[in-house]
């Protein structure tokens, strides 16, 4: 366990690129890793490195392969013992991280070495778990997260990308659940068009999850880099995902009302993510959180992989 640093082998792409956010000043969630060098301590000792390129070595490309992978993954990572000290330092860092609220809700989310890069960002293809309480619930967590490393759909986007299809080791970043209000995604540059001067924000009532699966249709603005309105069409929203603490768990309600964000709302995302592209030097898209106790927070960031979006334009202001 540590805290989330800069290094990329250690941490992980997310969770890297997060402490460079945090280490600029940028509102990003408490929490901690659980680094590379456990998932290699873990399982190391069970062989799976082989089974798994046995797997993909012997049978033919397609699905049956595909899922034999994730089948033997699944079994082997979900079943392997840890170490006791491992165990151990779990427990103390959850500890650390909710203090006298052993019970608050926590996001584990996956941390790759070879995802949110300027050429592959992985993105989708591995796994959060949300609404995590209690330092048991959290032990069971983590390879959850491993394991969707060697999913179908990870393993053939790895060969689509031209990455080794056996993955290389895969940390966990464990942070704070942030309440949110709204929530959605943000780019400093069109993420289809690759244009530096058109930032796009989207936006759903609710956590983000609903977004990202692709379940819902946000509100879709676009803006000049100085903050002017280009272009706007409403949400689509029949459902919002909400921490229940009774439960204890992620629950989906029906949304209550479309939404519409106000300028309050774009010009501290619109900031938000235009200092977030002056740390990487690059254009970036954010996934973010906005409430009205705390205000922005920023749950991730990683470079627009949209061809010809390698530097930023200089045509706007930054902030």
């Amino acid at each position: 366990m540590t805290a989330p640093t800069a290094d990329r082998e250690v941490c992980g792409g997310k969770m890297a690129s997060l402490a460079r956010l945090a280490a600029a000043g940028l509102p990003t969630p408490r929490g901690f890793v659980v680094t590379t060098a456990a998932f290699r301590e873990v399982l190391d000792p069970t062989g799976l490195t082989e089974r798994v390129s046995a797997i993909l070595r012997t049978m033919p490309p397609g699905p049956a392969r595909l899922h034999a992978v994730d089948a033997v993954a699944r079994e082997v990572i979900l079943t392997a013992p840890w170490p006791l000290a491992l165990e151990a330092a779990l427990r103390e860092a959850h500890a650390e991280l909710t203090g006298r609220t052993p019970e608050r809700p926590l996001a584990v989310r996956s941390s790759a070495t070879w995802e949110d890069t300027p050429t592959a960002s992985a993105a989708g293809q591995l796994r959060s778990v949300i609404g995590v309480t209690g330092p048991a619930r959290l032990r069971l967590a983590v390879p959850r997260v491993w394991a969707a490393a060697f999913s179908p759909t990870a393993v053939a986007y790895r060969e689509r990308a031209g990455l080794p299809a056996v993955p290389r080791p895969v940390a966990v970043g464990v942070q704070e659940l942030v309440a949110a209000r709204l929530s959605g995604v943000a780019y400093s540059a069109h993420p289809v068009t690759g244009d530096t001067a058109t930032l796009v924000i989207e936006a759903i009532s609710g956590l983000c999850g609903p977004l990202v699966d692709g379940r819902v249709v946000p509100e879709h603005l676009e803006l000049g880099r100085d903050g002017s309105l280009r272009a706007r069409r409403p949400a689509r929203q029949h459902l919002a995902a909400h921490y229940d603490p009774v439960r204890q768990a992620v629950v989906e309600r029906a949304a209550s009302e479309p939404v519409r964000l106000g300028p309050e709302h774009l010009d501290v995302i619109r900031r938000g993510l235009l200092r977030a592209e002056a740390v990487f030097g690059r254009p970036v898209d954010i996934e973010w959180s906005w409430h009205p106790a705390t205000g922005l927070t920023i749950l991730q960031a990683r470079p627009v992989t949209v061809p010809g979006t390698s530097r930023v334009s200089a045509g706007g202001p930054v902030c």
